[in-house]
């Protein structure tokens, strides 16, 4: 009779023992919550590199497309004001760049910004119609219009930390060792929607127009020759919201000439002017 009711103590004892304590428990949520927050942050880079890879992805659809359209046109870049629309950049009608590109509404955002206003103002997309603040979030640079393919024209930007250079009138600028060379000439660009791409939506790179670092501190550009590369902009402080004097602008660009560096004018210049650069 005592050994069966110690079993039936022991018994009673296991009953007890079944499943986990309070404290094994608050364990175990510990480490799920350990474990949860070391991947969100690899999952949130994942993300933010597909989104990256994507943005990639168009402006190499927006620099083959400009190159597809010269090798039609005597090796001309199309002109600045009828990339995106016709007859001119106010208008509706859809210009050069969706003959040669298809799903060309997807191709024109940057799926990081897809095509948001930074001021939150509702607003509807002009050229399709559906809900979008802004037609784009990749421009042209402006005076790139009229470029050859067959010539190589040499760009340059002035190096962070001289400040804006102001606009001095397409003078020849010789000697200067504040420049950084390009690989090419840009002609496709991702601009900041800060400055100032949802204040002029004119689809054109000039002016205070700025690139965006919203990629790993850089913007895509498209080059003349087919390249695609990340550009990160010289920058002040690194906020894309303030506008200092240090931020690269469109002037701070520069193309060699046979006197020397041209600035790049901060108004639009004649159709193909870039191919030889003159005062």
């Amino acid at each position: 009779m005592r050994a069966l009711a110690d079993e039936s103590v022991i018994d009673r004892n296991r009953a007890r023992r079944v499943g986990f304590t309070l404290i094994e428990l608050l364990v175990v949520v510990a480490v799920i919550a350990l474990l949860i927050g070391l991947g969100l942050p690899a999952m949130a880079r994942s993300r933010d590199r597909a989104k990256e890879l994507v943005c990639l992805g168009n402006v190499r659809s927006l620099g083959t497309a400009v190159i597809l359209y010269a090798q039609e046109n005597k090796e001309r870049v199309w002109e600045t004001d009828r990339w995106l629309r016709l007859p001119n950049y106010n208008g509706r009608d859809p210009g050069q760049f969706y003959q040669y590109v298809s799903h060309s509404n997807m191709v024109l955002e940057c799926p990081t910004n897809k095509r948001r206003r930074v001021d939150s103002k509702s607003g509807k997309d002009k050229m399709w119609g559906g809900f979008r603040q802004l037609d784009t979030d990749y421009t042209m640079m402006g005076n790139a219009q009229g470029a050859r393919l067959s010539t190589f024209i040499r760009a340059a930007y002035v190096t962070a930390g001289t400040g804006h250079e102001g606009d001095v009138n397409l003078s020849w600028q010789t000697g200067r060792t504040d420049l950084t060379e390009l690989p090419g000439l840009p002609v496709m660009i991702e601009e900041s929607t800060w400055f100032l791409n949802e204040i002029y939506t004119d689809a054109r790179w000039l002016n205070n127009d700025q690139v965006t670092p919203r990629h790993d501190r850089g913007g895509y550009i498209a080059y003349l020759d087919g390249q695609v590369r990340l550009f990160r902009p010289p920058q002040a402080s690194g906020r894309e919201e303030l506008e200092e004097a240090a931020d690269m602008q469109t002037w701070e660009l520069y193309f060699a000439g046979r006197g020397g560096w041209v600035q790049n004018y901060s108004d639009l210049l004649k159709y193909g002017w870039i191919n030889n650069p003159t005062r």
